[in-house]
């Protein structure tokens, strides 16, 4: 298995396939939803700060994404930077994927300088995946009329998961 994660703004061409994923994944494949994730990924196309979007390439096709961002959500101002839009193409998860799309952004984090990330997610099942990486829980909220959970992982050098 050859995987390499590269900037989104390397693949300009895979972004209407990443933002029909994130759609059908979160937007239920509405067509302003699919606007949105296209909008929303076209501005994390830059390589010189955030808002950042990474590609997972396996095989030279795509498999996956990730994205740092700031102020995800905007009634927590307080949370800063955001692990967002980690999403596994389902023929490509359970292969090291999520792991390796995780580790990247943590790295990037690091690189730039981010002393602390946050990630929200309604699933149990990813909250699981998070906390076995070092990420704890930093509050539970109701985020778009459902309850959520804000996770935090300190982004110190020696914190950085491997992968």
């Amino acid at each position: 298995m050859k995987l390499q994660i590269v900037p989104l703004a390397d693949r300009p061409d895979l972004l209407p396939v990443i933002a029909g994923w994130m759609a059908a994944e979160w937007g239920g494949g509405r067509p302003a939803a699919l606007d949105a994730m296209r909008a929303a990924l076209a501005e994390r196309m830059r390589g010189d700060g955030l808002p950042m979007a990474w590609v997972a390439l396996l095989e030279g096709g795509p498999a996956g994404t990730v994205s740092l961002v700031r102020h995800e959500i905007e009634g927590l101002p307080r949370y800063e930077h955001w692990l967002s839009g980690l999403y596994v193409h389902p023929p490509y998860r359970r292969r090291g994927v999520g792991q390796a799309l995780l580790s990247h952004a943590c790295r990037e984090a690091g690189r730039l300088g981010i002393g602390e990330l946050y990630l929200y997610t309604r699933n149990a099942a990813n909250a699981a995946f998070y906390r076995a990486r070092g990420w704890r829980v930093a509050e539970r909220i109701v985020y778009g009329g459902r309850e959520a959970m804000v996770m935090c992982r300190d982004m110190a050098p020696s914190a950085t998961p491997k992968g």
